[in-house]
This record gives C-alpha cells, structure tokens and sequence, in this order.
C-alpha cells in the first residue's frame, strides 16, 4: 500500500490488514483508529472501512509517523 488514501470498500470475506512499517489511520464503521508498525486488524467481511498509511520519517520513528 502507498500512501495514497484508501477510498471506502467492503469485502465479501474477512480482510487481515498488518502494517509492517508507520501507521495505518482507518475509519471502520465511521470510528476511527490507528494501526502501528507490527500490528493487525481484521475487518470483518461485509464491514466499510477507509484509511491511508503514515510512513515513518526517518528510522527512528518506525511506528510513529
């Protein structure tokens, strides 16, 4: 994924979104909510969800860009 905005989508089955480097800002069911560096979140099928990816500044910032 770039760091292009994600338009909203659903998906007939279960969705595993891990980010393995920044943060993923989403908006699930219009909540919104960070995913960092090393973490996964599972939208259910069927569930609107939108977002777009953080990347880091530099290094030392993995996970809080």
């Amino acid at each position: 994924m770039d760091e292009l905005p994600m338009e909203e989508e659903s998906h007939a089955a279960d969705e595993a979104l891990l980010v393995l480097d920044g943060r993923l800002e989403l908006e699930v069911n219009g909540t919104p909510l960070s995913v960092r560096a090393g973490e996964l979140y599972m939208v259910a099928a069927g569930t609107a969800a939108q977002g777009s990816l953080r990347k880091p500044r530099h290094a030392g910032d993995r996970g809080a860009g």
